[in-house]
């Protein structure tokens, strides 16, 4: 089944790309929040990328816990925003799909880059 921006496959590797990068090898957390985001999304689970669920599925918070009070999920979405910003303005500036965390929501959105670099003509 394909999504709005590329079969499920697609998606995916792209995700495999991300998480072997330098970027996020040495962070066990950041990668397990962005798996735990990217496959709940293309699962067509949104509806469970709510910031108690992530904070029980994820962070292993009881059922009960008060997001309002443990702001663990909005600090590491936080943080994870900034990694992905970091990724695709380095190592990932080639990628051609882009994994993004929209502002305010926990449900990743997958666009092409903005920008193609132009394209060299070789004069003969």
């Amino acid at each position: 089944m394909a999504t709005v921006h590329g079969t499920k496959q697609a998606l995916r590797n792209e995700l495999e790309r991300v998480l072997s990068s330098a970027c996020f090898a040495r962070s066990q957390g950041l990668s397990r929040l962005l798996r735990f985001l990217v496959e709940r999304q293309v699962e067509g689970r949104e509806s469970e990328l709510k910031e108690s669920i992530i904070g029980v599925e994820v962070y292993g918070r009881r059922p009960d816990y008060d997001p309002k009070l443990d702001s663990t999920v909005r600090s590491e979405v936080a943080r994870l925003r900034a990694r992905l910003d970091k990724y695709y303005s380095t190592e990932g500036s080639q990628d051609l799909l882009i994994i993004d965390l929209p502002k305010g929501a926990y449900v990743p959105r997958f666009r092409q880059p903005d920008a193609t670099p132009p394209v060299q003509r070789v004069s003969g």
